[in-house]
């Protein structure tokens, strides 16, 4: 099954890409993009899931679960070995989240709340950001 790209989210859409950036910090530039910018933060009455019509919401689990998976695999091929004064809190602001949103209180939550999509926003702006300095 193959899931369509918005337009503005396509690679080759993304503007006039540095020379110099790594392809590894442009990969997950997108990807990180494409998660804070291509899902609503609107939380329907109904619950979504990943057969309704509409299920680009970032109020689904599996957003969740995409984005502490993409998280976990940038703090492991990225910040791991380029540790420094500006990636520590990052990488301590990873770890906090992945523990977050990993843990068995918000596993048994029947509803993913406002402030757990504010809090995803907020470490997408952080990680979005770090990557946009490099």
């Amino acid at each position: 099954m193959s899931v369509e790209v918005p337009e503005e989210f396509r690679p080759e859409n993304q503007g006039e890409k540095p020379k110099d950036k790594d392809p590894v910090v442009e990969k997950y530039l997108v990807f990180f993009r494409r998660l804070k910018d291509g899902y609503s933060n609107e939380i329907p009455k109904d619950l979504v899931h990943s057969t309704s019509e509409s299920s680009r919401f970032k109020v689904r689990k599996g957003w969740f679960t995409a984005l502490i998976t993409q998280l976990e695999m940038f703090r492991e091929d990225y910040l791991t070995d380029s540790l420094d004064s500006r990636s520590e809190p990052l990488v301590a602001d990873v770890r906090n989240f992945v523990a977050s949103y990993t843990s068995e209180d918000f596993k048994f939550l029947d509803r993913v709340r406002a402030e757990d999509i504010e809090a995803g926003d907020a470490i997408l702006d952080k990680v979005i950001s770090y990557l946009e300095n490099l």
